[in-house]
C-alpha cells in the first residue's frame, strides 16, 4: 500500500506539472480502489496500491481510445512510475447518476439507461486488438476457463482465510459442476463492466460523462449484468455514503428491463441465469476475501449460494 498524499505533496505535483492552483482541495469519498481529489478544474486520481499502478495504466488507455466517441476525461498528466502512481484529468461538468435517480420520471431513468447501452455498445464494438496487445491479454482467451478459474482462486484464497464453511465449499463445488457448460458460449469484445450511477455524470437529464473504464477488458459482453443485477438486488451497493439516503429499492426495479430493450443482445446467451449464477459467486467470494468482516458480503454469500 502506498501513504496517501498531503496536500503540500499534491500542491507540489500540481507546480511540478504547470497547474499552479492554490485554492481549496476536495478529497472524494467515492473512490473505492483510489484516491481521487478534485483541484479546480482538474481531478487528481491516485493509485493506492501496487495493483492499481495497471489499473490506472488501462484507464488513462481507454480514456484515449474513446476520446473521440464518448463522453470520457481528459487526461493532461499522468506519471505511472511514480510512487504512487497517479493521472491528472479535466473535470467533466456534472454530478453522477444516483444524486438525481429518485427525481428522475420513469422516461427520464428509461432515456439515461439507452444513452448508457449506446456507449456499451460503442465499447463493445472497439477493435480489442491494440489493448490486448499493450496490455499483454490473449486475444483468443476461454471464457468459461477464465471465469471458471478466477472462481476457483477466489474460493481458496476464502477457503485460506477460514471466511466460508465447507457445506458452502460443496455448494460452490456444485453449482460450477451444475452451471459450468453455460459458460461455453461467448461473445467476446472489450466491455466495460463497472456502469454503476456513481460513474456516470449528468447535466440537466442529459449523460456528460463516463468514469472508471479501468474496468474495461476483453471479456464475454453479458458480463456487464452481473453489475446491473446486483444494483437491482442491491442498489445501495455502490452508492457513496452522502447519496444512501436517496436510494429506494423500487426505483431500479425496471433498471434489467430498459437493460433490455435497449441492448438486447447482452440477453440472448441460451442459459443466461445460469452464468449469472456463476459471475454473481465469484464476485462474492471475491469482495468477501477483501473485505472478511463486512456482514453484507457474507449475507450476500448465503443469498447467491441458494
Amino acid at each position: 500500500m502506498f501513504n496517501q498524499l498531503s496536500n503540500d505533496q499534491i500542491k507540489k505535483i500540481l507546480i511540478e506539472k504547470g497547474l499552479n492552483y492554490f485554492g481549496e482541495i476536495i478529497k472524494s469519498n467515492v473512490g473505492f480502489s483510489n484516491d481521487v481529489y478534485f483541484v479546480g478544474n482538474h481531478v487528481l486520481k491516485v493509485g493506492k496500491s501496487e495493483e492499481d499502478r495497471n489499473f490506472l495504466r488501462r484507464e488513462a488507455f481507454f480514456y484515449g481510445l474513446f476520446a473521440n466517441k464518448l463522453p470520457v476525461p481528459k487526461v493532461i498528466v499522468k506519471d505511472f512510475s511514480s510512487n504512487p502512481p497517479y493521472f491528472i484529468y479535466k473535470k467533466i461538468v456534472g454530478t453522477n447518476l444516483y444524486t438525481h435517480w429518485h427525481q428522475y420520471t420513469n422516461q427520464q431513468r428509461r432515456n439515461a439507461v439507452r444513452c448508457i447501452c449506446e456507449y456499451l455498445c460503442l465499447i463493445n464494438l472497439e477493435d480489442p486488438r491494440p489493448y490486448c496487445e499493450k496490455f499483454g491479454v490473449d486475444p483468443n482467451r476461454d471464457w468459461q476457463n477464465y471465469v471458471l478459474a478466477k472462481l476457483e482462486k477466489w474460493k481458496q484464497q476464502a477457503v485460506k482465510q477460514d471466511l466460508i464453511s465447507n457445506s458452502q465449499v460443496g455448494r460452490i463445488n456444485e453449482l460450477v459442476e451444475v452451471h459450468k457448460d453455460s459458460l461455453k458460449e461467448s461473445k467476446m469484445a472489450l466491455t466495460y463492466y463497472d456502469p454503476h450511477f456513481d460513474n456516470i455524470l449528468v447535466k440537466n437529464g442529459e449523460v456528460t460523462g463516463i468514469l472508471d473504464l479501468e474496468r474495461t477488458d476483453y471479456l464475454s459482453i453479458d458480463f456487464v449484468l452481473d453489475l446491473a443485477k446486483r444494483m437491482v438486488d442491491y442498489p445501495t451497493k455502490y452508492v457513496s455514503e452522502e447519496s444512501k439516503n436517496l436510494i429506494k429499492k423500487e426505483d431500479y426495479n425496471q433498471l434489467l428491463k430498459w437493460y433490455k430493450e435497449f441492448y438486447p443482445q447482452l440477453f440472448e446467451f441460451d442459459q443466461l441465469e445460469k452464468r449469472l449464477k456463476l459471475y454473481g459467486v465469484r464476485y462474492t467470494l471475491k469482495i468477501l476475501t477483501m473485505f472478511p468482516r463486512s456482514k453484507q458480503a457474507k449475507s450476500e454469500l448465503v443469498e447467491v449460494l441458494r
